[in-house]
């Protein structure tokens, strides 16, 4: 019967989960903040979903353990001879409703223990169903197209308003976060600046896109391109590079090869190009 009742609970779990996942507002998260939110919240699901069955007759029979017991203290304290006998057939009928009370307790006990291994076995199915449904949809962003030029649909992709001139300049941070204004101009609403240290780089990402930010008036050489491209095919999604200098020959030929996509900003005018192929036509088509 347990059995039963646990793949009845499965697919209400399975489903959970699935929804969970879908509602997940970054797939990127690290993988202790995907478990931490998906534990959560099963954890919380999994107690409606899993109540502590009452056991039957509770209420009727504490409640006549207690009329029997103040009727015994009754009869006690009179002390009248005559009524022993009814005394003695109370204090049977007290240890009849004591145990039946204490029975009563006892399942409530065993129902608890049941229904916490039922919500673990819950949460267990509902975090493993998150995050193989968080797979997928990464897999779809790693395998996302971005429009060819002259795609009818890439005039559909909203764009959010560009960045606006500054003129006194800005600092490295701030340059990301222009960046990343740049990217939810060229359609990746979600793009937002990293906050995590140790990324390989990763200065802004976005549900298709990593980007690096290079903030100097040098030239970007072949060796930072290759190097971030390595970091792109480990991560599984397409790279941008930006820069406010210039890029050498080689390093716009490899990126072309990669297919890197390359922009030069300027933050003094609110502009940008694209440095390559890729690059104009992102800015013509969208990301």
């Amino acid at each position: 019967m347990a059995e039963q009742w646990n793949d009845e609970l499965r697919i209400p779990a399975i489903r959970y989960g699935e929804q969970l996942a879908a509602h997940h507002p970054n797939v990127w998260d690290p993988a202790d903040t995907l478990s931490a939110a998906a534990k959560a919240q099963a954890e919380s699901w999994a107690v409606k979903a899993v109540p502590v069955k009452a056991p039957h007759g509770k209420v009727p029979t504490i409640l006549l353990f207690c009329i029997g017991f103040v009727v015994f203290i009754t009869g006690f304290v009179v002390g009248d001879e005559a009524i022993t006998p009814m005394l003695v057939l109370w204090l049977g009928i007290s240890f009849v409703f004591a145990l039946s009370a204490l029975g009563v307790v006892k399942s409530f006990e065993r129902n608890t223990a049941e229904a916490e291994k039922r919500r673990v076995d819950a949460v267990q199915v509902v975090v493993r169903t998150f995050f193989a449904t968080i797979d997928e949809r990464r897999n779809a962003a790693r395998n996302y197209t971005p429009p060819e030029p002259g795609d009818s649909t890439a005039a559909r992709r909203s764009r959010a308003p560009a960045p606006q001139p500054q003129p006194y300049g800005v600092s490295p941070q701030g340059a990301e976060e222009i960046v990343a204004v740049w990217m939810r101009y060229l359609g990746e609403d979600d793009a937002a600046t990293t906050q995590y240290s140790g990324d390989g780089g990763v200065d802004v990402t976005s549900l298709h896109y990593i980007a690096q930010v290079k903030h100097y008036t040098g030239t970007v050489g072949v060796g930072e391109v290759r190097e971030f491209a390595g970091v792109a095919g480990v991560d599984g999604r397409r790279a941008l590079f930006f820069t406010s200098g210039q890029y050498a020959r080689g390093a716009i030929d490899f990126a072309d090869n990669a297919g890197i996509a390359l922009f030069r900003y300027d933050v003094h005018h609110g502009e940008l190009v694209g440095a390559n192929l890729r690059g104009t036509h992102a800015m013509e088509n969208g990301l």
